[in-house]
């Protein structure tokens, strides 16, 4: 019996919880998640992609290809979209702003984007992604993570504790 198709809304709710692919050994520092689960490194990318929990069973989804030669799936990052969106500036002097869109299409409905503005100018891929601010605010998506492994996610998706310090 085939599962009614859920209609799912155009906003992000601050309530929900996204999901980051995650993959290993390259997005990991010291056997801890590290900042380069959370890096744009497409040239012109502009956000970071997530997946909407509630809109979407692990099993249903074909992971990504990893972005490094030798990586696999390990799991995926866990955050509250609330806390992604209150990452504050680092300084005062210094705009950072975060935000979590729906870029969800027909082949993948529950898609997000985790986009970052540094002094109102939007980060991207191949330029601004190793500047400090952008580091920042990976760092502060490490620490709002709760890592869950691949082995716990079959056959679907679930919550986990937040993830300890990281590098």
């Amino acid at each position: 019996m085939e599962e009614p198709k859920v209609d799912i809304p155009k906003a992000v709710d601050d309530a929900e919880l996204i999901d980051r692919m995650v993959y290993e050994p390259s997005f990991f520092c010291e056997g801890r998640l590290g900042p380069a689960a959370f890096d744009l490194t497409k040239k012109d990318e502009t956000y970071i992609s997530v997946l909407r929990n509630k809109y979407y069973k692990f099993s249903e989804i074909t992971p990504p290809k990893a972005r490094k030669e030798g990586d696999t799936l390990a799991g995926i990052a866990q955050l509250k979209v609330k806390d992604v969106r209150a990452i504050p500036s680092p300084t005062p002097i210094n705009s950072v702003m975060v935000k979590v869109e729906a870029r969800g299409s027909a082949k993948l409905p529950s898609h997000a984007g985790i986009f970052t503005t540094i002094d109102g100018t939007p980060v991207k891929g191949g330029t601004q992604h190793s500047t400090p601010w952008f580091m920042y605010v990976q760092k502060e998506l490490v620490k709002l993570s709760s890592y869950i492994p691949f082995a716990q996610l079959k056959p679907e998706v679930v919550t986990a504790s937040p993830n300890p310090e990281s590098c």
